[in-house]
């Protein structure tokens, strides 16, 4: 079976842990009143969800905890567990637990498969499952009366219901939620908006000037870049003249530099050597002059020697020489003498040789032999000073004639020393002009990287304009230049009078705007989103309403069948109903599932607006064709017969049905029986009864008792006992 079994932990007045199984398709609970068998289908209630303590017969959440004057529980619990062989359950496991708790300070735990989880995960899955709690799964009493007296609307969701459409109602009213917000938020959205847009608006019309301006700054740019690129290219032309000069020149100032330095260390080398023969030539020619000038003072001294000597002969011999033959002999040498002495121009050597005349003048008072012996010794002396000076003069002609031809290559080489040395000048100043020049092309082009950074440009980007239109700029003609530079002129005063642009405007402006394609991307968003839910919410409500109707003709002809098996003849039908209600009081039904916790919204606090279903029959022998002059047997019927119906054809695996036989007389008591037990063989049956022709439809009965407040309970199966 589908339920396997049903685990009661101190619920209501079922104390510590009752077990029951359930293995048989029906089951019959039964016990006298008070006795707590009802408890158990609202455990079972209470398990699959119930919110409503109404529904579960409590004023609060603490009367499902059991209490009694000895004992207080702490908690309480309820878990059912589903044999899902058969995969009812849309999950992979072949059994499934349900369990709810409840402890003492009224806080409610949902398990599945011990695995804690949301109240709404359980509605979901037992919604899969065809277990509703408004539908025909669990069904009291009360609301079989409620099935035939609630509206159409009503009566159309519990259908749904039990239809397995509560999972696509269940994603419909998700789907109505999210368009219901989405639709505040994108009213919300548009609101704000509303509230930028004029501000934004007063910002676009700012940044709209200031855009103005940065199109000015852009051509300033522009035409700044081609003229200083005009500058830059004649800079450049400037530097290239210079550098070809000084290349060209580089090879001869090179020669030239090296000739003067070779030129200069030899006149270095001539002037030093000359200096030092002049000065030779003038040391030898002091010493002869010197020596010359000894022997001379050596012959006055002889001379007085023989002057003594003489006056002493002259008494003693009175032969002597012929004075005139002396003299003539003395002349003759002195003419030689002054000859020599003007050749030569010394003047010293002419002293000394006046001097060797005078000796030769003061021997002529000697003796004769004496005297004609010391003339031939000085004779001889006078020749070989003769030789000596003719030597000397030789020599000395051959220095100045040296000294005269070294005088005159020095000469020349100081004159072309000279002309290297202005050559040299030249170059120097040519070089010191080159320096200049390479100097002004340092200093325009520093000028213009001055200009450049003055007008916010960068040089690289400079560089990067010129190098990137440099065949346009070289092609610049000056009158194209002068109309850049007004052109610059007037962009200038251009950008003036746009003022300066405000930064915290800017700033602001693109932080509204950021926020108004945020709102409006937003709004497209939600706008999408919107689109996509109604088009998802009439999807579903196409599926629904197609599989409603489908079904709906099948119910009809079932329910059509058990109204006249039920009644024995007649008949009943469902119709479809437009109709616009206020869903007002489903307790007067079932429960209403609300948790704000687990985010679950029922259909039933909401307004709805559409197609209902209403019933109508046909009871035989009669003309009664509105419920509301049905008597309350034949209302139950009814509900029976429709309750059948909605069985046979929707095919739940679970039924809970709680006393809703009471009314029944015994004739059609039978008939209930017989139906339980036809629809058993598909669908599980746990019914809560006195009657006893209800309790043969099933395989085995619970009863209940109570005693000290707490119900027990016994179990009989009726093969055994042969009930």
């Amino acid at each position: 079976m589908f339920l396997k079994r049903l685990v009661l932990k101190n619920f209501k007045s079922f104390y510590k842990t009752t077990i029951i199984d359930l293995p048989h398709p029906v089951t019959a609970i039964v016990g006298p009143n008070g006795s707590g068998k009802s408890n158990i289908v609202d455990a079972i209630r209470w398990a699959l969800g119930e919110q409503s303590l109404k529904n579960i017969r409590a004023a609060k959440s603490s009367d499902l905890i059991f209490t009694n004057k000895e004992i207080s529980a702490g908690f309480c619990e309820v878990e059912l567990i589903f044999d899902n062989s058969n995969k009812i359950f849309p999950v992979d496991y072949s059994e499934v637990s349900i369990l709810r708790r409840l402890d003492k300070d009224e806080e409610n735990s949902y398990f599945i498969n011990r695995q804690a989880c949301r109240l709404k995960d359980i509605i979901e899955l037992v919604a899969a499952a065809k277990i509703g709690l408004r539908g025909f799964s669990i069904i009291s009493q009360g609301t079989v009366e409620n099935i035939l007296r609630v509206s159409s609307i009503e009566r159309r969701l519990m259908l749904e219901e039990n239809l397995g459409l509560k999972n696509l109602e269940l994603k419909k009213e998700e789907a109505k939620r999210k368009l219901s917000a989405t639709s505040f938020n994108l009213a919300k959205v548009n609101v704000q908006v509303q509230e930028i847009l004029p501000h934004l608006r007063f910002l676009r019309r700012q940044i709209k000037r200031w855009e103005g301006r940065q199109a000015i700054q852009s051509a300033l740019k522009e035409l700044e870049l081609q003229y200083f690129s005009y500058l830059y290219w004649q800079i450049l032309k400037e530097q290239e003249a210079v550098h070809r000069v000084v290349n060209d020149e580089l090879p001869l100032t090179e020669r030239l530099k090296k000739e003067l330095q070779e030129l200069e260390l030899s006149i270095e080398q001539e002037e030093k050597q000359l200096g030092l023969l002049s000065n030779n030539q003038d040391n030898q020619l002091d010493d002869q002059i010197a020596a010359l000038t000894q022997e001379i003072l050596n012959n006055q001294n002889e001379k007085y020697h023989i002057l003594e000597r003489l006056q002493v002969q002259e008494r003693t011999n009175s032969a002597q020489i012929s004075f005139p033959e002396l003299e003539k002999i003395l002349a003759n040498i002195k003419i030689q003498l002054e000859k020599l002495i003007a050749e030569n121009d010394l003047k010293v050597i002419h002293q000394g040789i006046k001097n060797i005349i005078n000796t030769i003048e003061s021997l002529s008072g000697v003796k004769p032999q004496r005297n004609k012996a010391e003339i031939d010794s000085l004779k001889h002396n006078l020749i070989l000073i003769e030789q000596e000076i003719e030597n000397k003069k030789h020599h000395l002609n051959n220095l100045q004639e040296e000294l005269s031809q070294r005088t005159k290559q020095f000469r020349e080489n100081f004159q072309k020393l000279e002309q290297k040395r202005k050559q040299k000048e030249e170059l120097i100043q040519q070089l010191h002009q080159e320096e200049i020049l390479n100097e002004k092309y340092k200093l325009h082009l520093a000028d213009l990287q001055r200009r450049v950074e003055e007008e916010q440009l960068s040089f690289g980007d400079l560089e990067n304009y010129f190098n990137n239109h440099q065949e346009f700029i070289s092609h610049l003609a000056p009158e194209g230049v002068a109309e850049i530079e007004r052109k610059i002129n007037r962009l200038k005063k251009d950008l003036l009078e746009a003022g300066v642009a405000d930064e915290s405007i800017v700033k602001e402006h693109e932080e509204v705007e950021a926020r108004y394609n945020f709102l409006v991307t937003e709004t497209a968003d939600l706008e999408k989103a919107s689109e996509d839910l109604k088009n998802l919410i009439n999807k579903l409500t196409n599926e629904i309403n197609l599989t409603f109707n489908q079904a709906l003709e099948e119910i009809n002809k079932s329910f059509n069948i058990y109204f006249r098996q039920i009644f024995g003849g007649g008949s009943a039908k469902l119709v479809i109903k437009k109709e616009s209600k206020k869903i007002e009081d489903v307790d007067k039904l079932t429960s209403n599932t609300v948790d704000s916790e687990n985010q679950l919204e029922m259909t039933e606090a909401e307004n709805e607006s559409g197609w209902g279903v209403e019933i109508k029959v046909d009871i035989p022998k009669t003309k009664l064709k509105s419920l509301e002059m049905l008597s309350g047997g034949e209302k139950t019927l009814t509900a029976l017969a429709l309750i059948f119906a909605i069985v046979d054809q929707s095919n739940p695996p679970l039924v809970v049905l709680d006393e809703i036989d009471a009314a029944l007389d015994e004739e059609n008591s039978a008939r209930f029986s017989k139906i339980v037990e036809g629809l058993s063989k598909i669908t599980q049956f746990i019914i809560v009864t006195h009657n006893r022709l209800s309790m043969e439809a099933a395989s085995v009965i619970y009863g209940v008792t109570i005693s000290n407040n707490i119900s027990k309970l016994v179990s009989i199966k009726l093969e055994e006992s042969h009930l």
